[in-house]
């Protein structure tokens, strides 16, 4: 758990859940904030154990980031500063969120293959328009940005 591994109080761990819940979870297609919660950790369980057989072995964060690639994990970005690892993932029509090359993201969760485009506005709690940048959120009904998810969303930053 978060808080045994850097001594932080509760007060820091719910801070920090508040921050994921409003920064990614509110505009991530999800039913609720415990189905978001639920997704990360179950997402997180299977990188954690390679990162952690890497660090066991001596490995610091770009050996970890090495040992991810090489058990089939796109590491899309490194940070250092923080000494965190992302990694890439999309979520299917249904909320569901996988783990995903970004190559593979319209093949794994669709949408972004796909000519359809059916969401011609952003609404609270669901995906707008496929996007890659902001602008192409600024003409759309609703829609304020471009989010990580790589959909229009409705949230400000």
């Amino acid at each position: 758990m978060r808080s045994s591994q850097r001594n932080e109080t509760t007060a820091d761990c719910l801070s920090f859940e508040q921050h994921e819940w409003t920064s990614h979870g509110i505009c991530a297609g999800v039913t609720d904030a415990a189905d978001f919660f639920t997704q990360v950790c179950d997402l997180a369980t299977a990188p954690l154990a390679v990162m952690q057989a890497s660090r066991d072995a001596g490995g610091d964060l770009s050996a970890m980031s090495t040992a991810l690639t090489a058990a089939g994990y796109e590491v899309f970005s490194t940070d250092t500063y923080n000494s965190q690892l992302e990694l890439s993932a999309c979520a299917t029509s249904s909320g569901k969120w996988v783990l995903s090359p970004v190559a593979d993201f319209g093949s794994v969760c669709g949408g972004s293959d796909s000519t359809d485009d059916s969401s011609a506005s952003c609404v609270a709690d669901t995906h707008g328009p496929a996007c890659t940048s902001d602008a192409d959120c600024t003409s759309v009904t609703d829609c304020v940005r471009c989010a990580g998810s790589g959909y229009c969303t409705d949230v400000p930053l």
